[in-house]
């Protein structure tokens, strides 16, 4: 998976726009990308727009993983992510979803931008 950074000043949120096939190696490196991001930004807000992914691996336990490997970056704990995601993929992302917010990382699968902006937002 590929993915390009950048930063929306006005409302210090982070966008990550992806494309491609996401596993769990690409997901990884993602991960670390970001949350250097939100470091540099003072950003404690993010929108991952995943609405190009055209295929989606991983286990279960790698997704079940995913909540360490993102506290194990540094994050603070009141870091909002936002995540935009083709129906297609809903069930892998919220599963994502639920695994986060088990372990106290506010994290939302949304259909729409506007919808998950306005989350960041509030």
């Amino acid at each position: 998976m590929e993915f390009i950074i950048s930063y929306i000043e006005e409302d210090q949120i982070v966008v990550v726009k992806t494309h491609g096939d996401a596993d769990a190696k690409s997901s990884s490196e993602m991960v670390k990308r970001i949350m250097m991001a939100m470091k540099e930004h003072h950003s404690i807000r993010c929108l991952l727009d995943h609405t190009d992914i055209h295929f989606v691996s991983g286990k279960t336990i790698e997704v079940f993983n995913r909540p360490e490997e993102i506290k194990n970056t540094g994050m603070p704990l009141n870091v909002k992510l936002a995540a935009v995601t083709p129906e297609s993929y809903k069930e892998h992302f919220s599963f994502l979803e639920t695994v986060c917010n088990n372990r106290g990382i506010s994290y939302r699968v949304f259909s729409n931008i506007t919808s998950a902006t306005n989350w960041l937002r509030n």
